[in-house]
């Protein structure tokens, strides 16, 4: 019998969304080592969807799923060992399969790499996956954001926060009049509070295709770096289900920034619970339930420090790149039975990372 020969690399298919996954290859970034992280199409399927399917030195192969729906993609089901879904809906997982299928928690994006290293990958993986690629645009687009507005993860930290303060800004969603509803609910309770300085609202949409919330719209948009000194001098930040019920990217960021978070309540699951009281502060989404929030957690220090440290600590323990992705590595080695091992090559393309 030939032993099993297992690679010191974690082999990762090319074609995902760079934006939406930054996170997670910084995580195995963090694990395994930059030098270890390799782009290859050899061992693995053809997967037309843009999702991060990888397989980690032990031989788990790992599918991680951050799409806005919560319908599972079927090919990966079938592939892996592990499937970590951000908007996981029980409900929709096919009962063979619920045993393989956890919750990866939401997540946003990260800086992973600076601009020629950026352009090298997504010219590079185009060449070797664009047989499988279904938006060619979006995965170019995607490299170009990752150096032209996301930020690297170090840059999200608590900061001073003002009780007299609050801003919000947020997108108008052409499809989500109940995601639009509950933001400019938000915005009109701020509004009226007269002890209160609200700056923001809804951002502009420049082809103005959805009318009624001119009221609630600032007169401009926020770039991402302003979007988050705001949000961190804020006293409180505003969360509620966005595109297809899924997790925002606004919530991993508040969380991360330690803020006192107030949101409706969320229609996916997550990896651990978050707590009223100690992590966020649930409200049922009326203008009052709204109003009667923001009072409280400005006006009360201490609530609102037990929130923000409470929001914070969620983060690094659940949340971080690292925590994040070492779990699901971790629940996927379990599964994972020692004949199950396959033999791995080494990969030929090296992964490198702008990582600080």
């Amino acid at each position: 019998m030939t032993a099993n020969v297992v690679s010191s690399t974690v082999a990762i298919y090319p074609s995902f969304f760079a934006i939406n996954y930054s996170p997670y290859l910084a995580g195995l970034a963090e694990i395994f080592g930059t030098q270890a992280l390799a782009f290859t199409l050899r061992g693995f399927p053809v997967f037309h969807q843009h999702c991060l399917a990888f397989v980690v030195p032990s031989g788990a192969k790992i599918f991680i799923d951050a799409q806005d729906w919560s319908n599972p993609f079927d090919a990966g089901l079938e592939w892996a060992d592990l499937y970590a879904k951000v908007n996981l809906d029980p409900a929709r997982i096919p009962g063979p399969y619920a045993a393989k299928v956890i919750a990866a928690g939401p997540s946003f994006p990260v800086k992973i790499a600076g601009r020629p290293q950026a352009i090298w990958h997504a010219i590079r993986n185009y060449q070797m996956a664009r047989a499988s690629m279904t938006d060619i645009g979006r995965h170019f687009g995607n490299w170009r954001a990752i150096y032209r507005w996301a930020l690297p993860e170090c840059r999200y930290r608590p900061g001073d926060a003002s009780s007299k303060y609050a801003f919000f800004g947020g997108s108008i969603w052409k499809d989500e009049p109940e995601c639009n509803e509950y933001r400019r609910r938000f915005i009109e309770a701020c509004r009226s509070l007269d002890w209160l300085e609200f700056e923001g609202g809804f951002a502009p949409r420049s082809r103005r295709d959805v009318t009624g919330l001119e009221a609630y719209t600032a007169g401009r948009r926020y770039g991402h770096a302003e979007w988050i000194a705001k949000s961190m001098r804020s006293s409180v930040v505003f969360n509620t289900p966005a595109v297809f019920g899924s997790l925002a990217w606004k919530l991993p960021e508040f969380l991360a920034l330690g803020k006192a978070i107030i949101s409706t309540p969320l229609a996916r699951s997550l990896s651990a619970p978050l707590v009223h009281g100690e992590h966020i502060h649930f409200v049922e989404g009326s203008v009052a339930s709204m109003r009667e929030a923001v009072s409280l957690i400005c006006r009360d220090d201490r609530y609102r420090a037990t929130l923000e440290r409470g929001a914070r600590a969620y983060y690094l323990q659940h949340l971080q790149p690292a925590r994040a992705v070492r779990r699901i590595v971790d629940l996927a080695d379990q599964r994972l039975a020692p004949n199950d091992r396959p033999n791995l090559r080494e990969p030929a393309l090296p992964f490198s990372l702008l990582t600080r």
